[in-house]
C-alpha cells in the first residue's frame, strides 16, 4: 500500500491530480509543476498561516479556506478550495493572458516565500522559547 501510494506521487500531482504524461505533453513538465505551480509545501505552509493568523487579518480568500478545512459546525472539513484537474499551466490563452499569467505567478511566490520565511521565523521563536522555559 505504502509502494503505490509512492507510485501514485510519482505519477500525478497531490494537488491538482493530473498524471505525469499530461503535464509533461502539454504543460511545463511534470518536475516544473511539482516544484513551482503546485509544491505541497507552499500548500502546506499556507494552511498553516491561515490555522495560526487571527480572523481579523485573513483576507477573504484566506477565510473562505479556513471556513472549508476548519469548518466552526460539526461536519467535517472540505478541500474543495484546490483546484481539483486544473493548474494555470493547461489554460491556452492568447499572448497577453500568458504573460499576465506569468506576472501572477511571480506575485504567488513572493508572496509564499514571504509567508514561508513568517512561518519559519514564528516556528523558529516558538522553539527558543521553550528552551527558555524551565
Amino acid at each position: 500500500e505504502r509502494d503505490a501510494a509512492e507510485d501514485d506521487l510519482k505519477t500525478s500531482c497531490f494537488v491538482c491530480n493530473l498524471d505525469r504524461f499530461t503535464l509533461d505533453q502539454k504543460g511545463p513538465g511534470f518536475d516544473k509543476h511539482i516544484a513551482i505551480e503546485h509544491n505541497p509545501r507552499n500548500y502546506f505552509f499556507f494552511l498553516l498561516h491561515v490555522k495560526m493568523l487571527p480572523r481579523s487579518k485573513l483576507t477573504s480568500q484566506e477565510s473562505y479556506v479556513k471556513d472549508m478545512v476548519w469548518p466552526s459546525s460539526k461536519k467535517p472539513g472540505s478541500y474543495q478550495w484546490l483546484p481539483r484537474e486544473k493548474t494555470l499551466s493547461l489554460t491556452e490563452g492568447d499572448e497577453e493572458e500568458v504573460h499576465m499569467q506569468s506576472i501572477i505567478e511571480q506575485v504567488v511566490d513572493q508572496r509564499l516565500a514571504a509567508t514561508e520565511s513568517r512561518l519559519l521565523a514564528a516556528i523558529a521563536a516558538l522553539a527558543g522559547s521553550r528552551k527558555t522555559v524551565p
